[in-house]
């Protein structure tokens, strides 16, 4: 009798532990409505880059509306996005690949030259797109400029 179950056991358990040893896949967690397009672009951004993301620490990432200059933070492992300032297409991507990288990449702040992980957007958002692939390149080898 025991002969029967063993396999189907054995199966639950493989899989099992196969599903707590991996990081948070992207559905496990929530993604704002509105973030969608950025998050979705920040993995694509990394595949072509060859880098290997982990969304394990990560709980949400979600919009909020505040009267300040903030556009965006990590906290508590869940990013905010400011959507008051971070109000076009364009910044709401800059912001989210800023906080993802700190939040995933683990990348401090680097303020020298136009940069995602810069503490400052710059106000011609235009520019970040003239140099988006050297960005994206210096991101995701976990170093910026």
């Amino acid at each position: 009798m025991e002969q029967l179950w063993r396999p189907a056991l054995d199966k639950i358990i493989f899989f099992f532990l196969i599903f707590v040893s991996c990081g948070k896949h992207p559905d496990q967690f929530f993604v704002d409505e509105k973030l969608k397009f950025a998050f979705q672009e920040f993995i694509n951004e990394a595949k072509n880059n060859g880098k290997e993301l982990d969304f394990s620490k990560l709980k949400k990432i979600i919009t909020i509306k505040e009267n300040s200059k903030i556009l965006g933070r990590c906290l508590n492992n869940e990013i905010q996005i400011n959507i008051t300032q971070a109000n076009d297409q364009c910044r709401i991507t800059v912001s989210l690949f800023h906080e993802l990288g700190h939040c995933v990449l683990f990348l401090p702040h680097f303020d020298e030259g136009l940069d995602i992980m810069n503490t400052k957007i710059n106000e011609s958002c235009v520019f970040y797109f003239l140099e988006w692939n050297q960005m994206m390149a210096r991101i995701f080898k976990g170093k910026s400029q």
